[in-house]
């Protein structure tokens, strides 16, 4: 019988093969790579976030995240997910929602039409769209994964099967719990790392309370950009 460990191997090598088989997949994959290098060059591209309070008695300063995204080459269809609604605007008043031991959990589901990119917002058809909050597909299309950008501490991931809108970066490492032969089936996508700003994140979670926090403690991005 195969150990934990062996069964982990072989369940990362099942996931890596199915991508590679699956000939929809490897076009898709293809064209995100091919996109992703006419928008944003070679890579491996940068993003910004500024992160504040929602409360109107917090007077601290905008505080900065950068990112940087997975190789075009590891990562192309979850990079091309992410880095699209940043380009779009997506992200723009939206919240940290949940402060967990192993993650720092992010999703839209508070944003309001005061909060976010209108200019976004005013392209989403009435049906669409209310008071910020956007109805429609906003998931990744298959759980992209590679063992050369793992769940290590302060790397990005997206939550879900399938996973999104929801992100989250991972505070410790959380290889044996996100990647193959962990929570599920197939694995949760690591897409990003943190390369400047882990005090900023180290500080919210040091302040903020346990699990999912109430609307008032939110952290707000209040400005998501690419670098560049």
């Amino acid at each position: 019988a195969l150990s934990k460990a062996g069964r982990r191997l072989q369940a990362m090598d099942n996931v890596v093969g199915r991508m590679g088989n699956n000939k929809r997949l490897r076009a898709l994959r293809k064209q995100n790579r091919f996109f992703n290098r006419l928008r944003w060059g070679e890579g491996p591209a940068r993003v910004v976030l500024e992160m504040g309070s929602v409360k109107e008695d917090d007077n601290r300063e905008v505080e900065e995240v950068e990112l940087e995204m997975a190789p075009f080459d590891v990562m192309p269809h979850v990079t091309h997910w992410f880095l699209t609604m940043v380009e779009t605007g997506y992200w723009d008043g939206c919240h940290l929602i949940r402060n967990a031991r192993h993650v720092l959990q992010f999703n839209c589901h508070a944003r309001t039409a005061a909060t976010g990119n209108a200019r976004l917002l005013a392209r989403v058809p009435d049906t669409g769209v209310a008071d910020g909050k956007i109805n429609g597909y906003q998931s990744i299309v298959f759980q992209e994964f590679s063992p050369d950008f793992n769940h290590l501490p302060f790397t990005l991931g997206v939550a879900g099967r399938p996973g999104g809108e929801d992100f989250y970066v991972n505070l410790v490492d959380n290889i044996k719990s996100h990647g193959p032969g962990g929570q599920g089936a197939e694995p949760g996508p690591c897409f990003a790392k943190v390369v400047r700003g882990r005090e900023v994140l180290e500080g919210w979670h040091s302040r903020l309370g346990d699990e999912f926090l109430e609307p008032n403690d939110y952290v707000l991005m209040k400005r998501v950009y690419i670098k560049g």
